[in-house]
């Protein structure tokens, strides 16, 4: 367990300081070895590896954007078959693809899911690698239709895919069509996607959305998407002052910075020949990054702080017990005993030092 957890955390060190800047192309991915070299390296611990840590690998690879990493360790996952397999793993898999090698390769990978791994969440993602284009609107509606016959439309994702498609299209009565159904089938309708559909079939009318933007800001935060939206929906009224009034107040929700928000002034502003609004959109998003990379950090070091407490709590407790087992066990012997073999279990070093430590100073 211990030799599992060092080399983990081996592991992420030496992928953390490898380059992003070119976890995007092909070239780069066909050209990554250390991921399935180290990976090779815990399956030689056999039993003793968790399949939490490499799935918990292939999600820091996707915070970080490093895709071409975070697929190598999916595949080498799915493929070795060191432990089961479940349809989660197929569908970040399949999001994967997608976004390092391309639709095509996606949906050729998509086709070699065996039929008893194709859930909700697969499906799911490959409906929303369709609808980023309106190219592959047909695609996009064919799949739908075969989540429906599965029964894959009790969550809102998939109606959400097919909304934000439409609106591109400019498809007002299927979007109507689509709140419909949900409303029929009882699919909850979440406050994005609410003003998402509102925005699309109120012929932009100012008066239609505002009563639900002010709503929505009575009852807490705002998310990213409801921003994304509501400037959007701004500029197709041509009031641009008002969507930068709205992008003022952002406050983006992290750990990841938004591009999408900030992206529709700046493509506005590029539109109309405006270089210093752009100039100006560019340096705040370096400024907004910073701020909040300080407060990840500052978070990181509070986790930290909270850490070392415990632990100063911990060595408090084991060396209370060390030193008065005599009075313990007879006291409690079982509840000592388990508690022992627990702490032992989890914090075997720990717990070899502390004692050590008691032990040496007698």
């Amino acid at each position: 367990m211990i030799r599992t957890q060092i080399l983990q955390r081996q592991s992420r060190y030496i992928f953390a300081n490898h380059s992003i800047n070119h976890c995007l192309t092909r070239r780069s991915y066909k050209t990554v070895s250390a991921v399935k070299t180290h990976l090779e390296r815990w399956r030689e611990l056999g039993d003793q590896v968790k399949p939490s840590y490499v799935r918990g690998l292939v999600e820091d690879f996707r915070h970080t954007e490093q895709f071409s990493k975070a697929l190598e360790a999916s595949e080498w996952m799915c493929e070795q078959r060191v432990f089961n397999v479940f349809p989660e793993d197929y569908a970040a898999r399949l999001n994967l693809v997608e976004t390092v090698l391309g639709l095509e390769e996606a949906e050729k990978f998509f086709e070699r899911i065996p039929e008893n791994m194709r859930d909700y969440s697969v499906y799911e993602n490959l409906l929303r690698s369709y609808t980023k284009s309106e190219k592959t609107l047909d695609k996009a509606e064919e799949t739908f239709e075969k989540m429906r016959d599965l029964g894959f439309l009790s969550k809102p994702s998939g109606y959400d895919s097919m909304i934000s498609l439409y609106r591109k299209l400019n498809k007002r009565d299927m979007v109507k069509k689509l709140k419909r159904e949900m409303m029929e089938n009882n699919v909850k309708i979440d406050r994005p996607m609410e003003l998402n559909v509102l925005s699309i079939v109120s012929d932009f009318k100012r008066d239609c959305l505002d009563p639900l933007w002010n709503k929505y800001k009575k009852e807490g935060k705002l998310m990213d998407d409801e921003y994304r939206i509501r400037i959007s929906y701004l500029l197709k009224l041509d009031d641009v002052q008002g969507a930068e009034k709205i992008y003022q107040k952002w406050q983006p929700t992290g750990p990841k910075l938004d591009m999408s928000v900030p992206g529709l002034l700046i493509s506005r502003f590029r539109a109309e020949g405006n270089e210093s609004k752009v100039e100006e959109m560019v340096n705040w998003i370096r400024i907004k990054r910073i701020v909040m990379h300080l407060a990840t950090l500052t978070l990181g070091l509070i986790n930290l702080g909270l850490t070392i407490v415990m632990l100063a709590i911990m060595v408090a407790i084991i060396t209370a017990i060390v030193k008065c087992n005599v009075w313990l066990f007879q006291l409690y012997p079982l509840l000592c005993v388990l508690f022992c073999g627990h702490i032992i279990l989890e914090y075997p070093i720990l717990f070899a030092s502390v004692f050590f430590y008691i032990i040496s100073s007698y």
